[in-house]
């Protein structure tokens, strides 16, 4: 929507399936309770939360208010879909909330009006937000809001239709390309001497000639990029052995897990760098040996 907005003329035509118009009251009820922080435990009881969290959801909306007013017609989730969404909230970490805050927080009650893009908005009948249709008002005549009671079949057959029909209007471009790119850019897979080993990238604004940090996190905890880095610095983050996107080993030691690191860093033809836990330009070995160590005697990796 706000891309269609904001680059009409890049846009052939848009598809929303259902589009939220929640009211102030709606709005800082999930804000207030929806989006609770993700904090792992050592004792695994993260896992248990997120399990129900996940079922919860497909009963309920919002899933942490479990009234009779508030059960939704969605079917009861297999075990393998609850895993999946178990499996994807696990890799964002506490990062999942951006994602669904930002919905929330959009409040442009006339964007649908202001549309000069043709588009479609469907609400399937059994979606949370099939409420929210007649909520949108003064919409432009090639912008059409429906309610689609044919489930998931007939929102993708009145979609590829709609493709179809504006295919003429659209520009080509290379997507495979444009996503490899998008994550040469962000993400790294390595496949190291001792397994394959994941390391986020965040430019931030620098090059790797330039300043580059590389954060380690702790042991048992996702990494994630820092937020608070200075604009300039191009960040490196690695994942270690069965954390993230990082496969499982089968042997893992501090020397490997230090090996691993170096191999990977090596790809990126990086020798130095600020260490934000030492404040000081040190060689590769000796920042890891001391990070690793430093967490070896905190966590008995």
């Amino acid at each position: 929507m706000r891309f269609s907005l904001d680059y009409p003329e890049r846009v052939a035509g848009l598809v929303c399936d259902g589009y939220a118009r929640f009211n102030t009251d709606e709005r800082q009820l999930l804000l207030n309770g929806y989006l609770p922080p993700f904090e792992p435990d050592w004792h695994g009881g993260h896992l248990l939360w997120l399990w129900a969290r996940f079922r919860e959801q497909n009963l309920y909306f919002p899933w942490n208010v479990p009234t009779a007013a508030a059960r939704i017609a969605y079917p009861a989730p297999s075990t393998e879909k609850l895993h999946a969404d178990v499996m994807d909230l696990l890799d964002a970490g506490d990062g999942y909330r951006v994602g669904y805050r930002a919905p929330f927080l959009y409040d442009d009650a006339t964007a649908a009006s202001r549309l000069t893009v043709d588009g479609k908005i469907f609400y399937r009948a059994e979606d949370v937000l099939a409420a929210h249709l007649p909520r949108l008002q003064n919409l432009p005549s090639t912008v059409t809001a429906e309610r689609l009671t044919g489930g998931a079949a007939e929102l993708i057959e009145k979609t590829d239709a709609f493709f179809a029909e504006r295919a003429a209007h659209a520009t080509v471009i290379e997507c495979t390309k444009s996503i490899q790119r998008a994550l040469s850019a962000t993400r790294r897979m390595v496949e190291t001497p001792h397994g394959a080993m994941s390391f986020g990238l965040s430019a931030n604004g620098g090059g790797i000639s330039r300043r580059v940090e590389v954060h380690l996190n702790d042991i048992g905890f996702p990494a994630a990029l820092p937020v608070g880095v200075s604009h300039g610095a191009y960040v490196v983050v690695p994942e270690l052995p069965g954390h993230g996107a990082s496969r499982p080993w089968v042997n893992v030691t501090v020397d490997s897990t230090a090996e691993a690191v170096l191999f990977a860093l090596d790809s990126l033809a990086l020798t130095t760098f600020q260490s934000p836990l030492l404040a000081a330009h040190l060689p590769l070995r000796l920042y890891w040996r001391l990070n690793l160590v430093h967490d070896v005697m905190r966590f008995g990796f």
